[in-house]
């Protein structure tokens, strides 16, 4: 017979520590995250609206910017190159990251953080990109 989780230990459980980069090249820190997804984030109205044409661009089932192995296809450079695109890009990962960030919060650090360090967070929290990328098969 199984024991059942304490919700102490389910919570502890939903989140983990990464390292993320530091300041300088040999310097890293430790956060705290837990699990995002960018699916539930706009069923429950936790994505802008600002930010949904994006999603939907990037994570189009039947043509993923992304590749299943997670690699950049050309339609996904040509977005980079745009500023306006980078940009939108880099807003939904600071969406993200604001909500996966656990400790220290985002709003305490929003002002500090770097952009490697927003990726790095938005890579951890979002998992890998087949999670993200809607199935037709559920």
């Amino acid at each position: 017979m199984s024991k059942v989780i304490s919700v102490e230990d389910f919570r502890k459980k939903a989140t983990r520590i990464i390292t993320i980069p530091g300041f300088t090249d040999d310097e890293c820190f430790e956060v705290m995250i837990k699990s995002v997804s960018v699916t539930d984030m706009l069923v429950n109205g936790k994505l802008p609206n600002s930010l949904k044409k994006i999603v939907s661009d990037m994570f189009k089932s039947n043509d993923p910017k992304l590749s299943k192995d997670g690699e950049f296809n050309g339609d996904t450079m040509e977005m980079l190159e745009d500023p306006d695109k980078l940009k939108e890009l880099m807003n939904m990962m600071k969406v993200i990251a604001k909500e996966a960030l656990v400790e220290p919060k985002f709003e305490d650090i929003e002002d500090v953080i770097t952009t490697e360090q927003i990726q790095k967070i938005f890579e951890q929290a979002s998992g890998s990109v087949n999670k993200v990328i809607p199935n037709n098969e559920e």
